[in-house]
C-alpha cells in the first residue's frame, strides 16, 4: 500500500476504537500540502527573475524592479492562481496584475503564484521563491533565513557572469548560512555577455570565493543563457537534485510518522488483550500500578527539568557575553559607519545575528542535547516493561530536537532581533545618527567627529544593544525550553491516557456474556496483525 492508504487504514483503526484521530488527520494534511522551499538568492540586476521566467518558458515575473517593489514570489506547480498576502491576508490578482502592477514590500508580504507548466510539474514537492535583491538591507537578509530556512533543503545564488563579485551583502549571508549547513547551488546568469574563456574564469572565481565563505564547496555551479540562445539546463540540473532528495525526505519523515500512530494502536490493542486476561479486580490494581509509575516518572522528569533550568541561566550569561565581545570587536566598523551616514543598523543586524546563532549552538544546544537524553533515560528506566508503555518511542529523538532548533526555534529568535533593531534600537541609532549629522555641518574636525562616535558606540550603543538583544535571546530560550517541557508532559499524559482507556474499555467488555469475551479477542487479535502489517509496512511508495 502507498503510505497516504496506510495513513487511513490508521485513521480507520483510531476511530474503531474511540481515540482521537486529530493527530494522524494532521499528519494526512502535512502529507498531502508537503513542499520544501528552493529560495533563489543574488543582487540586484543579476538575472533571477529573468532566470526563471526562462526556465518556465514564459513571461511570468517582473525584471525591472527597485528595492521598493521587490517581494518575495513563491512558485509551485498546480491549478493556476496568483494571490498577494499581507498579514496572512489574501487578496486574488491576475497573471496580468503580476506583469503590469508595482507591490511594494510595505503592503505585500509575499507573492504565490501557482502554474500548470511542464517544467513545474517535474518539480511536485518544491516551492521556488524569487528573493527581492540582497541590497534592498535588512529585511531581504532576515527575510531569506527567517522565513524560508525551515522550509528549505537549499538555496540557490545568482550571479551576473559580468560581474562575478561575492559583495558584502551575500557574503555575510554566506557566513550566517554556514551555521545552519545548509547546502548552495550557484548559478551564473548573463552567460552570453562574456566569452566562454571568461565565462569559465569567473566560474572558478565565484566557486572559491564561496567555498572560502562557506568552508565547503557550493554543491553544483551552472552557466544560464536566460536570452540569447536560451539555455537554463543547469538549473533543471540542480532542481532534480533537490526535487529527488526532497522525495526521500518525504518518505522518511512521513514513514516514522506512519510507524509511530501504528506503534500507538498497538500498544491499545495489546494492552487490551492483557486486560482480557484479568479479572475486574486485577485490572483494578493494574491500573492504580500504572498511575502510580506515571507519576514517579513525572517526579523524575520535573527534577531534571529544575536542574536544567539552572544551567540555562549560565547559557544565556554565556551567549550574552559572546553578543557584547563581538560589538566590541567590530567597534571600529561601527564608528565608522555611523560617521559616515552608513547603514549602521545592518551591519548591527550581522553582528547580532551571527554571534547569537553561534553562541546557541555553542552554549545552548550542547547541554540541551544533554539535557534530553537525560529525560530519555529516565523515562526508560522508570517505567515497568509490564505496563507496556514504551516512552522510549515517543519522539524524543535529541537529533530531531537539534535540528528543529536550529532551523525553527533559531530563526523567530533571530527575527525578534531584526524586529527590535527597527524598534528601541533603531530609535537610539536615528537619534545618534542625527547628532552627529548636525556636528558634521557644523563642520567639527575629523577628529572631533570621530572621538565622538567613538562614545556613542562605546557609551551607548554597544550598552543599549547589549541590553536589548541579551534580554531578548533569554526570554526566547527560556520559552523555547518551556515549550519543549510542556510537549514532554503532554506526552507522558497521552501514554497514561491511552493505556488508562485501554484498561477500562477491557473492564467494560468483562460485563458482556463469555461469548463476547471470545468474540472480543478475535477481533483483537485480527485488528493485531492489521496494525502490525501496517509498522513494519515501511517501503510504501509516495
Amino acid at each position: 500500500m502507498t503510505l497516504q492508504q496506510n495513513f487511513i487504514e490508521i485513521e480507520k483503526l483510531f476511530g474503531k476504537y474511540n481515540l482521537s484521530t486529530q493527530d494522524v488527520q494532521k499528519d494526512i494534511q502535512h502529507m498531502n500540502d508537503f513542499k520544501v522551499t528552493t529560495p533563489i538568492i543574488g543582487g540586484f540586476s543579476t538575472g533571477k527573475s529573468s532566470m526563471i521566467n526562462a526556465f518556465l518558458d514564459q513571461r511570468l515575473l517582473r525584471t525591472n524592479i527597485t528595492a521598493e517593489t521587490a517581494v518575495p514570489a513563491e512558485i509551485t506547480y498546480g491549478e493556476p492562481i496568483v494571490k498577494i498576502v499581507k498579514d496572512n491576508q489574501q487578496q486574488l490578482i491576475t497573471l496580468e496584475d503580476l506583469l503590469n502592477q508595482e507591490y511594494s514590500i510595505h503592503d505585500t508580504d509575499f507573492i504565490q503564484i501557482q502554474l500548470l507548466n511542464n517544467e513545474l510539474a517535474k518539480l511536485p514537492t518544491i516551492q521556488l521563491v524569487d528573493m527581492p535583491g540582497f541590497d534592498s538591507g535588512i529585511k531581504a537578509h532576515n527575510t531569506a533565513i527567517d522565513q524560508y530556512l525551515p522550509k528549505s533543503l537549499a538555496y540557490i545564488l545568482t550571479f551576473a557572469a559580468d560581474e562575478p563579485v561575492v559583495k558584502e551583502s551575500i557574503a555575510d549571508f554566506l557566513k550566517e548560512l554556514k551555521l545552519f549547513e545548509v547546502p548552495v547551488y550557484v548559478c551564473i546568469t548573463k552567460a552570453d555577455k562574456v566569452s566562454e574563456d571568461v565565462l569559465a574564469t569567473n566560474i572558478q572565481s565565484i566557486r572559491t570565493s564561496i567555498e572560502k565563505l562557506l568552508g565547503v564547496a557550493p554543491k553544483k555551479v551552472v552557466a544560464i543563457w536566460s536570452k540569447k540562445n536560451k539555455n537554463t539546463d543547469g538549473l533543471q540540473e540542480i532542481l532534480a537534485d533537490i526535487e529527488a532528495n526532497s522525495r526521500e525526505i518525504f518518505h522518511k519523515k512521513f514513514t516514522a510518522l506512519q510507524q509511530q500512530h501504528a506503534k500507538t494502536i498497538e500498544q491499545y490493542i495489546t494492552e487490551m488483550l492483557k486486560g482480557t486476561e484479568l479479572s475486574v479486580s486485577e485490572l483494578d490494581e493494574k491500573e492504580a500500578k500504572l498511575l502510580k509509575d506515571i507519576e514517579h516518572v513525572q517526579v523524575k522528569i520535573e527534577r531534571e527539568q529544575e536542574r536544567f533550568e539552572k544551567q540555562l541561566d549560565g547559557a544565556i550569561s554565556a551567549i550574552q557575553m559572546k553578543i557584547e565581545q563581538e560589538l566590541h570587536n567590530n567597534k571600529e566598523a561601527l564608528q565608522t559607519q555611523l560617521m559616515r551616514g552608513g547603514d549602521i543598523q545592518s551591519k548591527l543586524n550581522i553582528i547580532l545575528r551571527t554571534a547569537v546563532t553561534a553562541g546557541i549552538k555553542e552554549e545552548f544546544e550542547p547541554k540541551l542535547q544533554q539535557h534530553i537524553q537525560k529525560l530519555t533515560h529516565a523515562i526508560q528506566l522508570d517505567i515497568p516493561i509490564d505496563t507496556s508503555i514504551q516512552l522510549d518511542d515517543f519522539k524524543i529523538q535529541t537529533d530531531h530536537l537539534m535540528k528543529e532548533l536550529a532551523i525553527k526555534a533559531l530563526p523567530l529568535i533571530l527575527g525578534a532581533i531584526g524586529v527590535a533593531l527597527t524598534g528601541p534600537i533603531g530609535g537610539l541609532l536615528l537619534g545618534i545618527g542625527t547628532l552627529l549629522a548636525e556636528l558634521f555641518f557644523k563642520k567639527k574636525r575629523e577628529d572631533e567627529l570621530k572621538a565622538e562616535a567613538e562614545r556613542k558606540v562605546t557609551g551607548e550603543i554597544i550598552p543599549f544593544v547589549v541590553q536589548e538583544a541579551g534580554g531578548l535571546v533569554g526570554r526566547e530560550l527560556q520559552q523555547y525550553t518551556t515549550t519543549i517541557h510542556e510537549a514532554i508532559q503532554e506526552e507522558v499524559g497521552k501514554q497514561r491516557d491511552l493505556l488508562q482507556k485501554a484498561l477500562q474499555d477491557v473492564r467494560k467488555q468483562k460485563e458482556n456474556e463469555q461469548s463476547q469475551q471470545e468474540d472480543l479477542k478475535k477481533q483483537l487479535n485480527a485488528d493485531l496483525q492489521r496494525v502490525r502489517g501496517l509498522l513494519y509496512d515501511t517501503v510504501g511508495s509516495v
